[in-house]
């Protein structure tokens, strides 16, 4: 439950009962309608609701003052602030209510120290709870072969027009996470052409304790240049840095010249330098009591078995692995057409063929066993 953040309404004591709330019930409309008993509940106060339909449109009626108080599912942030970019930023939470669903795994489990797998990972754009839907800010997918001692880390950038698994619909990937991490998956297994074994999910809170964890990491920056958020200065050249620089690093493209595409090279770059330092001796071997530093930080369905069994092939051999990037390159696309927000404005990335079937050969290469080659990455990596 929302006000702007200079009403007068300071808390849920304040609104009164049979107060008119703002929703959209185009989509989530169970969920909101569970919120609302809830909360009534919480209050012991009657309200009546005012349908606006579109998320859009909500968040229009709150910040022109057509309306007080609104109920909105988190997940759908994104399409709140349509037309008002940072919204969240001028709301004020009065109330928040927990809508929990049990949902099966789509993806398919193996033997992960024979044979090939692929981990999705994501990165949403909250604080607090990994467990929430939100967007995927980060989108990931790790192919790794540990015969062959090789991890491929694929980078789909966020806007990238995909077609949405549930319905056909095309959609920016960031907008599937809103629809769950299922939706997401099966969306990227049907664009990629792959099978997703696993997933591993983070926010900006867990990123930050796990790097802290792991006792910060060292990342190599092609440019210099000053954060948005935190105003770290970042180096042209080697950087140290803790969890909090870290995480600001990856969300900064404004100061980059190729914006979204560089902070995705950012994102891969801050990933292999948390695998270099995981698979370290230093860190390795004291595996248990880092997993338990960063319990609650991520959320994953690799099993602990499974964890347990790459950390002991690594411990037996102590291997170097080598690490390709890659990343999806594309030309950006005003739409209007996007299934989560048809008839508005969306920035939007439209997928480079050969860029996209190059990288699909890559992939379908780890995928049969196969080794790898500088050759086969070349001219993947982006502009």
């Amino acid at each position: 439950m929302y006000v702007k953040k200079e009403s007068a309404i300071k808390s849920l004591r304040d609104v009164k009962d049979n107060t008119e709330i703002g929703i959209a019930s185009e989509k989530g409309s169970k969920n909101i309608t569970s919120a609302i008993a809830k909360i009534e509940n919480k209050a012991n106060k009657d309200f009546q609701t005012k349908d606006y339909k579109d998320y859009s449109l909500l968040g229009d009626a709150i910040m022109d003052g057509d309306i007080d108080v609104i109920v909105a599912d988190n997940a759908y942030m994104a399409l709140l602030e349509a037309n008002h970019e940072g919204i969240d930023e001028n709301l004020k939470s009065l109330c928040k209510v927990e809508i929990q669903e049990k949902l099966n795994s789509v993806t398919q489990e193996t033997n992960v120290t024979k044979n090939p797998f692929i981990v999705y990972m994501t990165g949403i754009d909250t604080y607090g709870t990994v467990s929430a839907i939100s967007r995927a800010d980060v989108n990931l997918a790790v192919c790794v072969s540990p015969i062959q001692k090789q991890i491929l880390i694929v980078s789909i950038p966020r806007d990238t027009q995909i077609t949405l698994h549930k319905n056909g619909k095309m959609d920016k990937l960031t907008h599937s996470a809103m629809y769950g991490i299922n939706e997401t998956i099966s969306s990227i297994e049907d664009f990629l052409d792959l099978k997703v074994n696993y997933y591993a999910k983070t926010n900006f809170s867990g990123i930050t304790n796990i790097i802290d964890a792991l006792g910060g990491v060292t990342i190599d920056s092609p440019y210099e240049f000053t954060t948005l958020h935190g105003h770290y200065h970042i180096n042209k050249g080697i950087n140290q840095m803790d969890g909090d620089k870290a995480l600001c690093f990856v969300r900064e493209r404004y100061a980059l010249p190729s914006g979204d595409f560089d902070r995705g090279r950012n994102q891969q770059r801050l990933l292999k330098a948390m695998i270099n330092k995981a698979v370290s001796p230093k860190i390795i071997t004291n595996y248990s009591n880092i997993l338990q530093a960063v319990e609650g930080c991520f959320e994953t369905n690799m099993s602990s078995e499974d964890i347990k069994s790459l950390v002991q092939t690594q411990l037996d051999d102590m291997s170097k692995w080598k690490m390709y990037n890659v990343q999806l390159t594309g030309d950006p696309e005003i739409s209007y057409k996007t299934y989560s927000m048809k008839g508005k404005k969306c920035y939007t990335m439209k997928p480079n063929k050969k860029s996209l079937n190059g990288i699909i050969n890559v992939i379908n290469k780890i995928e049969d066993g196969k080794r790898i080659t500088d050759q086969d990455v070349k001219g993947l990596q982006g502009a």
